[in-house]
């Protein structure tokens, strides 16, 4: 645990944040055991406005935090309809 958590200071930031929090952030909330689930809600609740941080937790999270993306990924798809494509094309 201490392995992700001084991974995820160290990551870089997109720059970009959802409910005021950066892709780190919400990377070591994914992880947690207790925080995952609502952390998981929290970000479908943004919708498309969390695709670029999910993409980049995706590349760059701990597995557990990578499974949970692109899970909320695939979901989010649908909803964002063209929105989804260009943030979809950078994990290719």
């Amino acid at each position: 645990m201490r392995a992700f958590l001084l991974l995820a200071l160290l990551l870089p930031s997109c720059g970009k944040t959802v409910h005021g929090k950066t892709a780190a952030e919400w990377m070591a909330e994914l992880a947690d055991e207790k925080r995952g689930q609502p952390a998981m809600d929290a970000l479908e609740g943004h919708g498309p406005d969390a695709m670029a941080i999910l993409v980049q937790i995706v590349r760059e999270g701990p597995p557990k935090a990578r499974i949970q993306a692109a899970a909320l990924l695939g979901k989010l798809g649908p909803v964002a309809g063209e929105r989804s494509v260009p943030v979809l094309a950078e994990l290719a």
